[in-house]
């Protein structure tokens, strides 16, 4: 009996189920490149002597250079040598993530055809095999363009921030100027990484490390993406402990609008946003409280209002100070209830 997820012989393929492809009666025109996607040689070699010739061999020598596997392109793949196959073979090549794979093509095929052309397209494959082996291989055998590097700026790195891989990150960022990725941050770069976790902590760090201070209104944008949103409000205000004029509105309507699922994210949200200041001004408060009882570390945001009220306690201060204290911790308390 067929699987249900067998409808023909190329997904039958992918799964390398010999069975099923031997019930289906229609021979898909790709069943031979599903051999090789599956993985496994010795279903590749026996599908082969059914397709008999059937599967299109540069479809085959693609599908095996996205693989890895050398000897399959090579017996596939003997020509014609047209420039836009062998740009394709690279391509593949480079998202496969094998060295092996690249310089062989490049050996065999690319040497005689010129693709200074696709050098841009090529740039960004390398990139998006979330490979710094792949991205130093293709630096190595095709130079780097500082010019067209410089120009083109904020389009390379946005490549290297959707792959949201630290090490690519890592690796990326200082091979462009300084000065064109603080141009490309904001409008940018931070938009870019918002469903991006690790691109967008690695984005937010160089922020700090450089002194640039993140617009507030972002966090504002950052609701907009439920899974992500409360992290990467924790990490905005690490950059910047201001709130946008429009924050607790938008916060308010996503309370009021959003499923039970999401619900306890944007709660959580707003308990941070409320003891770092987001419903009155507490900075004003502690600046007063500090004034009574002196600059101690539990009067810095966010609150722990019982360890204040307890040290506020052990204090021997006047029947007075201490009553204005406690007014002042009350406001508090109503603050971040």
């Amino acid at each position: 009996m067929i699987c249900r997820g067998c409808k023909n012989t190329y997904l039958a393929a992918k799964k390398g189920h010999l069975g099923c492809i031997a019930q289906l009666h229609e021979w898909h025109p790709r069943t031979l490149c599903g051999a090789v996607v599956h993985g496994d040689k010795f279903l590749y070699y026996t599908i082969r002597d059914i397709d008999n010739g059937r599967t299109n061999t540069h479809e085959v020598a693609l599908e095996a250079a996205l693989c890895g596997w050398v000897d399959i392109l090579a017996e596939n793949y003997t020509g014609p040598y047209t420039i836009s196959f062998v740009y394709k073979l690279l391509k593949n090549a480079l998202l496969s993530k094998s060295v092996h794979m690249c310089e062989f093509i490049f050996t065999n095929y690319v040497l005689t055809h010129n693709l200074s052309g696709k050098y841009g397209h090529l740039l960004a494959y390398a990139i998006r095999s979330k490979s710094v082996r792949i991205i130093q291989w293709f630096e190595d055998t095709f130079g780097w363009y500082e010019d067209y590097i410089h120009q083109k700026t904020g389009t390379i790195f946005e490549y290297v921030i959707r792959t949201d891989d630290t090490n690519v990150l890592n690796y990326m960022w200082p091979k462009f100027d300084v000065l064109a990725h603080r141009a490309c941050m904001y409008h940018w770069y931070l938009e870019s990484s918002m469903k991006c976790m690790n691109s967008f902590a690695f984005l937010v760090e160089k922020c700090n490390q450089l002194h640039i201070i993140i617009d507030p209104d972002l966090k504002e944008r950052a609701i907009c993406y439920p899974k992500n949103a409360e992290f990467m409000i924790k990490k905005l205000y690490e950059n910047n402990h201001d709130w946008g004029p429009y924050f607790k509105d938008a916060l308010e309507d996503e309370l009021h609008d959003v499923g039970p699922r999401e619900r306890p994210i944007y709660e959580r949200i707003r308990d941070f946003a409320r003891v770092r200041g987001l419903y009155g001004n507490i900075p004003h408060i502690l600046s007063k409280l500090k004034d009574i009882i002196g600059d101690t570390p539990l009067a810095n945001q966010p609150i722990d209002i019982h360890p204040l009220m307890n040290h506020i306690e052990n204090m021997n201060m006047p029947e007075g100070k201490y009553i204005e204290a406690c007014a002042l911790m009350k406001k508090l308390y109503d603050l971040i209830k």
